[in-house]
């Protein structure tokens, strides 16, 4: 369902940079730019905090079936956008950087290209459009991870289990990991960008 939304967010992004570099760029100065780089970049967080935002529920309604169906038991919540607002405000140990602020960081870094060099100027958008699509992309990894932990606590779960995709494509940090059991509050992130591991909720009997 992330992955689904990532698509969307990545088609609408392109659309909405190639709308942007059609403008006559020749004819703007310092200040129309910025005006113009803070409204491409405000019409794109938007877009992408709606399209997770509208994902929250059907991804936690998934991981809580789930739970359910392995017998673990708890109420349900809704998510809602001041949740996505909280997790783009947090610190991730994978990206090395908290989302919303490095959108901001990304904007800075466009509008500065777009000043510097009027030859480059569509380079420097294609350059920022993949950018940001790539974090896009990884968000929708941490996204479900993040609603996962969610789920657990709500339905008291206390153990996971790490498991690594078997074949060539899988980092020897990822296999490694591979079966070991955590705590919740213990497992460790995502090795590395666009990481498939996953874990699943494992019973405790006393």
């Amino acid at each position: 369902i992330a992955d689904e939304a990532a698509a969307r967010i990545t088609s609408k992004i392109h659309q909405q940079f190639r709308h942007n570099r059609l403008a006559l760029f020749d004819e703007m100065n310092v200040i129309q730019i910025k005006k113009h780089v803070d409204k491409l970049y405000k019409s794109v967080y938007k877009t992408i905090k709606k399209e997770f935002t509208a994902v929250l529920n059907p991804i936690y309604e998934d991981i809580y079936d789930e739970a359910i169906d392995m017998g673990f038991d708890g109420d349900m919540r809704d998510l809602d956008e001041a949740w996505i607002e909280s997790f783009f405000d947090e610190y991730n140990p994978v990206t090395k950087y908290v989302f919303s602020n490095e959108i901001e960081r990304k904007k800075s870094r466009l509008f500065e290209s777009l000043v510097a060099s009027k030859l480059e100027r569509h380079q420097s958008y294609r350059t920022a459009e993949n950018l940001l699509i790539r974090q896009v992309k990884q968000y929708a990894i941490e996204l479900e991870d993040a609603i996962a932990k969610v789920v657990y606590e709500d339905t008291l779960v206390m153990m996971l289990q790490w498991v690594a995709e078997d074949d060539d494509k899988t980092c020897k940090d990822c296999k490694a990991l591979d079966g070991q059991t955590f705590k919740v509050k213990d497992v460790p992130p995502n090795q590395h960008y666009n990481c498939r591991c996953y874990t699943v909720p494992i019973k405790v009997y006393k």
